[in-house]
């Protein structure tokens, strides 16, 4: 079923709407030195985050992802039920075509024209629950974003680093000095954020 790329693929859409770029020339000086060394150009202003840690470590992003869950769950449950329903009743009429039990040939033809409905319903049905969970895993990923974009750059408020890079498997970044990796900060900063705005 679509459904289950679907969710499977939600870190991998998220990371995506990252901007990604290349880095050149990395120095070993640690972040922190980096952001108060006003000697350091070029690669030394440079930062990067594991957008993968962050969606597993995230709160919100955690909340988000179990209410799709429980979701794809529940509809996984109901289509799988049907399905069942389904197949008893073509058993049923394949029993009974073979048993000669039909008193005529039209009233066989209803009942299996009755079963075609019901496979084109419980095709429909399995479209229509893949569809909204694409349309929930956008918009999922489309608050992610807007989230930890916001509060990278209030992060960033003043400007300590010129670029801010993302870090994703299969992303474009093949290596970065672990030094620049300001990612446990931003994962502490979302999820404190977080907290504050619960009690409100």
């Amino acid at each position: 079923m679509k459904t289950n790329s679907i969710i499977a693929c939600a870190v991998a859409v998220v990371a995506m709407g990252f901007l990604a770029t290349s880095c050149a020339n990395q120095t070993q000086t640690s972040a922190a030195a980096v952001a108060n060394d006003s000697t350091c150009v070029g690669a030394c202003d440079i930062a990067f985050i594991d957008v993968d840690s962050i969606l597993v470590n995230y709160k919100l992003s955690i909340e988000l992802n179990d209410a799709i869950m429980k979701k794809y769950a529940n509809m996984q449950s109901k289509l799988e039920r049907d399905a069942k329903s389904l197949q008893k009743d073509i058993e049923t009429f394949q029993d009974k075509v073979q048993k000669g039990i039909f008193l005529t040939t039209q009233r066989a033809e209803e009942e299996q024209q009755r079963l075609v409905v019901r496979q084109q319903e419980f095709q429909r049905l399995q479209d229509e629950y893949s569809n909204q969970l694409a349309v929930e895993q956008q918009n999922m990923n489309n608050q992610l974003f807007e989230k930890i974009s916001e509060y990278v750059k209030k992060y960033n408020t003043p400007e300590r680093y010129k670029f801010i890079l993302t870090r994703t498997i299969g992303g474009s970044m093949w290596y970065a000095n672990e030094s620049y990796n300001i990612t446990n900060d931003i994962i502490k900063g979302l999820n404190d954020e977080y907290e504050a705005n619960k009690k409100k």
